[in-house]
């Protein structure tokens, strides 16, 4: 992260930089499932256009949507009890007393 901040204090507009940043970062994503009380939350490392491309792709093929957590875990949900998927933008985790 050390070289993140150079690149931010800096002020340079390195577009490089920056993606690799928000491929780092974690996105969460909500899933509403049809019938169920409570919405599926996951914090996923694949970037946000690829969450949308397996969404818009399971749709489409009226088949599975799998997405694969931080941890390596698959959750998988079938296409027909898709009622809303939230995708959210690459948060960088805060720790400490800078948080508050």
């Amino acid at each position: 992260m050390r070289w993140a901040s150079l690149a931010v204090d800096s002020g340079q507009q390195d577009p490089f930089v920056f993606t690799r940043l928000r491929e780092r970062w974690p996105v969460e994503v909500k899933i509403g499932v049809h019938n169920a009380p409570r919405e599926l939350v996951i914090e996923s490392n694949q970037s946000p256009e690829e969450v949308d491309a397996a969404v818009r792709g399971a749709i489409a093929d009226e088949g599975v949507l799998e997405l694969t957590d931080e941890r390596g875990r698959k959750v998988l949900v079938r296409a027909a009890h898709l009622t809303y998927v939230e995708i959210g933008e690459p948060v960088e985790r805060r720790v400490g007393f800078g948080t508050l």
